[in-house]
């Protein structure tokens, strides 16, 4: 093939695997994935686990796919693209744990794991048997986990209502085999959210002001934006900054859906992989 118009023939774009559940609605799973790498000018296979059938009120069904549905398809995008991170949302059953812990114990690219046990309008995305199976096979492989506040009080079945509560939980996740966990507080109280995140070693926070309004999609959009920060070569202390930064700017910029509305995080701005502006970072 002849590029007439070009000096060189053009690098492979930059490659986010998405693996997650579609979400009828489009305020949240895959559809709110592929959103940020857009907003980030990069491109996104898709690895779908389930199907929903819900609107921004309700979780009318789920249906899973087979283990078996799902390696196809993750076997026929990495025999084929290069990969450059990876983020996992929704699993939905034991089967579809173990078979994408397998595929990505063979790769050697960043990780994002966000564990979605629940939907925003209520109703189960992930059976409870596969909850250990995540933390025991799919935690360690993860360069960043993403719980917010009621996945980790599930998880670990502790409290995490104080800021020293999330630091225990941060150290559990992270002696559980975590490397960098971010306990994200948009489920808390007061007119501030705090998210907790750090190492075995170092805790940071992120503040900004609650937005009084209804949201949906919040945490694919900000577990997304850390993959495509990773992808791009940011550290995860960085990336996770970043990703909290544009998640923010995101929510300022709105898709606004459904009756009665909710607010899911829209497009920001356009950001150029070259000069990206993202910066918030405070140490604890």
């Amino acid at each position: 093939m002849t590029y007439p118009n070009a000096i060189s023939k053009p690098a492979a774009s930059p490659t986010i695997l998405l693996i997650g559940g579609s979400d009828s609605s489009g305020g949240a799973g895959l559809q709110a994935d592929l959103r940020v790498l857009s907003s980030y000018q990069l491109a996104g296979a898709c690895v779908v686990t389930a199907a929903t059938a819900q609107n921004t009120g309700t979780l009318v069904a789920v249906q899973p796919l087979s283990a078996k549905q799902v390696l196809t398809q993750l076997d026929a995008v990495l025999h084929d693209l290069t990969i450059h991170a990876v983020k996992v949302g929704m699993l939905a059953s034991p089967a579809i744990v173990r078979a994408v812990a397998a595929r990505l114990r063979q790769l050697r690219v960043p990780i994002v794991l966000d564990p979605v046990l629940t939907a925003s309008v209520g109703g189960a995305l992930l059976a409870p048997a596969a909850r250990q199976l995540m933390l025991d096979h799919l935690l360690p492989l993860a360069t960043v986990f993403t719980p917010n506040l009621p996945e980790v009080g599930t998880l670990l079945g502790l409290p995490v209502s104080s800021l020293s509560q999330r630091r225990t939980a941060l150290r559990c996740l992270t002696d559980l085999g975590g490397h960098w966990v971010l306990i994200k507080g948009g489920h808390g109280t007061g007119k501030r959210l705090l998210d907790l995140f750090g190492t075995r070693s170092q805790t940071f926070q992120l503040t900004a002001t609650r937005l009084p309004i209804a949201t949906h999609g919040t945490g694919c959009t900000y577990a997304s934006a850390i993959a495509a920060e990773l992808a791009l070569g940011s550290t995860p202390q960085h990336a996770i900054a970043c990703g909290h930064a544009y998640l923010q700017a995101a929510l300022r910029q709105p898709l606004i859906l459904g009756k009665p509305a909710v607010y899911c995080p829209g497009f920001p701005v356009a950001i150029n992989a070259e000069s990206r502006h993202w910066r918030g970072l405070n140490a604890v």
